[in-house]
């Protein structure tokens, strides 16, 4: 695996989100942590992060929550697009977002603000997402009023 993240780190620059959403996703569900090669996905979605997607950027997020790696500045870009973007996720993505900061205890008022906005809340909250919403707001220290305020 060495060989493969060596050749990742040197070629990070080049992938677009995708690449470097799906090569995070991919080494954190293996369980693998590689410090030079997420520094190298780090530096490279940074620069590109306007141009990723919802699912990218849940798919990066997860990532990152899942090998407990804090990378500020990358969570604050991250968040940043996801604010930007957030009438485009979907429940899913909105629920495993918010958890993946809550789960890196990183509390961002304003990311759960916005995926717990009341247009957001009607159009795409579901029953499963509900639950996890709720879990993450909880843990961002989230009021109830605002959680119940979009149906949950």
């Amino acid at each position: 695996m060495n060989s493969i993240a060596e050749e990742a780190i040197v070629k990070a620059w080049e992938f677009d989100p995708q690449n470097l959403s799906m090569t995070a996703w991919a080494w954190a569900t293996l369980g693998l942590m590689h410090a030079l090669l997420f520094a190298a996905i780090t530096h490279a979605a940074i620069k590109k992060i306007h141009a990723f997607k919802p699912q990218e950027l849940n798919n990066l997020v997860w990532a990152f929550a899942t090998l407990g790696i804090v990378d500020r500045p990358l969570l604050a870009a991250i968040s940043a697009a996801a604010i930007a973007k957030v009438r485009e996720f979907n429940p899913q993505d909105l629920a495993v977002t918010a958890l993946a900061f809550a789960r890196l205890e990183v509390h961002d008022a304003k990311l759960m603000e916005a995926i717990s906005s009341e247009e957001v809340g009607e159009q795409c909250l579901g029953i499963c997402q509900a639950g996890d919403l709720g879990c993450a707001f909880a843990a961002c220290h989230i009021s109830p009023s605002t959680v119940l305020a979009v149906g949950l």
